[in-house]
């Protein structure tokens, strides 16, 4: 049975941008959410839940990357990768991207395998990242097991001193009535 495929979570900020996107061919691979605007976006990606958002830009404001900056506080510590697709960044925006968060951030003029690649590697980033993170968490779980298990251990070492002592006192006393 094929893995169903991933869900991409579109945002975009111009009707023409939309356009270029559409072009790049991403339907056929992916699962495609699409907003035309970052306005309600927490609630988006709660009600989805996608595997990577695509962040359209096609103006020079900072709303992809206070978009950006509002996925990564939704995902509430999840890795849930953004690719800001930009018209054509300069070094301080790519330099904005990465300190909102941007796990990636591409110009428009990028080839459309180039960026399925992309988004592909991001994909198994955060299928890794899961995954160590569910490691992680059923380790957490043995670990909080164990030292239960070492504390009844413990419990039922000192129970046996105890008696141990207690039939040592009884042996004694016998041994003085003797």
């Amino acid at each position: 049975m094929a893995e169903p495929a991933a869900t991409l979570l579109i945002v975009y900020d111009s009707q023409a941008i939309r356009e270029t996107v559409s072009i790049l061919g991403l339907d056929p691979h992916y699962r495609i959410a699409e907003i035309d605007s970052p306005g309600d976006l927490a609630g988006t990606l709660a009600e989805l839940q996608p595997d990577l958002v695509l962040l359209c830009a096609m103006t020079r404001d900072t709303s992809a990357f206070e978009s950006c900056r509002a996925v990564k506080e939704a995902s509430g510590g999840a890795f849930l990768p953004v690719v800001i697709y930009h018209l054509q960044p300069t070094a301080a925006e790519q330099e904005k991207a990465v300190a909102a968060g941007a796990d990636d951030i591409v110009r428009v003029t990028i080839a459309a395998d180039e960026l399925l690649v992309r988004i592909r590697s991001l994909l198994r980033v955060r299928t890794i990242v899961a995954e160590a993170v569910r490691r992680s968490q059923a380790l957490a779980r043995a670990s909080a097991e164990a030292a239960d298990l070492v504390l009844q251990v413990e419990e039922a070492n000192r129970k046996i001193n105890e008696q141990n002592e207690a039939l040592e006192r009884l042996v004694q006393e016998l041994r003085q009535r003797d």
